[in-house]
């Protein structure tokens, strides 16, 4: 699937920006005629980094899927487990049959045998992050945590024993798969993402993990899944460049079985520049790709952008 092609120009009203708030992450669904956003975002008062101790999640909704989207508030009952208690993070959402399920990030401030030796509370939430899901029948009441959650937990001896987060799920056909994020080594330079592959019986879990190693050799992550025309198609940021060329623009490999991933295109899928109706400008991040789909077809291409000014906003593309 060629998306650079694919895309067409932004426009500048379909933002969703808070003020005083970095606004990252953000995935939609449609529920009858109004389409609804849920996005993560932390106040300004905590820098940019400071997403991994103040993270939460926003409910939004627009009559179109693009936007603009009116903001309705915080969606508090994804705290209500004692897991994710304090954040949330990078939600996504999909609906099968007539249930919707929103993935998300959590964690919170727990010291235990294997965080106490990190060196300060930042690494402990972060080491703390896990993966959760929560339901609804109807997105405008609200969503339920499951009382599995979190889905997926870390393995205690892996590659992936010090967090799971940024999931991506695609059930068909009693088949359903979650791509998602760990970290091998967090140490500068160094930083190693990796992707893994999980399945599940139900789409609200629990996941167990289909390979005892990564899905790809790329330092990448971000990971968004779909299937079109026979593929499965995995969009992903490219933390170094290896494939894309340029760090931080991002790629999609294609799949047959969801276990052999190979990049065919050849070319960054999006780079850092955003095309707007009015001209080209260039970001310091755009990340957190999510897509939603009609009838099997892809409507529109959702973004976290960072500006060089450290302000953050998410925007939506809509596909040709």
């Amino acid at each position: 699937m060629n998306v650079y092609e694919r895309l067409a120009p932004a426009r500048r009203e379909c933002l969703l920006r808070k003020e005083g708030w970095y606004i990252w992450g953000a995935s939609v669904c449609r529920y009858q005629d109004k389409y609804y956003i849920f996005a993560s975002g932390w106040e300004k008062q905590y820098k940019f980094q400071g997403w991994v101790k103040h993270s939460t999640i926003f409910k939004g909704v627009s009559d179109r899927p693009e936007g603009p989207f009116k903001i309705l508030g915080e969606m508090e009952e994804l705290k209500q487990q004692e897991w994710s208690s304090e954040v949330l993070h990078n939600p996504t959402v999909c609906k099968v049959g007539d249930t919707y399920y929103l993935f998300y990030v959590g964690t919170r401030y727990h010291v235990d045998g294997r965080t106490c030796v990190l060196p300060d509370d930042y690494e402990v939430y972060r080491y703390n992050q896990r993966i959760g899901v929560a339901v609804s029948e109807n997105p405008i009441e609200g969503f339920r945590p499951v009382k599995e959650n979190p889905i997926l937990d870390i393995s205690e001896s892996g590659w992936d024993s010090t967090y799971v987060t940024n999931p991506s799920v695609w059930a068909e056909d009693g088949k359903i798969y979650m791509v998602y994020k760990a970290l091998i080594q967090d140490r500068l330079p160094d930083i190693v993402m990796k992707l893994g592959l999980a399945e599940g019986e139900k789409v609200a879990g629990p996941y167990r993990r289909i390979l005892d190693h990564p899905l790809l050799q790329y330092n990448i992550e971000d990971p968004f899944i779909w299937k079109e025309e026979g593929y499965y198609h995995l969009l992903a940021k490219d933390m170094t460049g290896e494939l894309a060329g340029k760090p931080d623009e991002a790629v999609v490999l294609e799949s047959s079985d969801m276990k052999k991933f190979a990049w065919r295109e050849k070319r960054a899928a999006y780079s850092t520049e955003i095309e707007w109706e009015d001209g080209v400008e260039y970001y310091q991040n755009v990340e957190r790709p999510q897509i939603y789909f009609e009838e099997g077809k892809p409507v529109c291409l959702y973004n976290a952008v960072r500006t060089k000014d450290d302000g953050s906003f998410n925007v939506a593309r809509r596909f040709r």
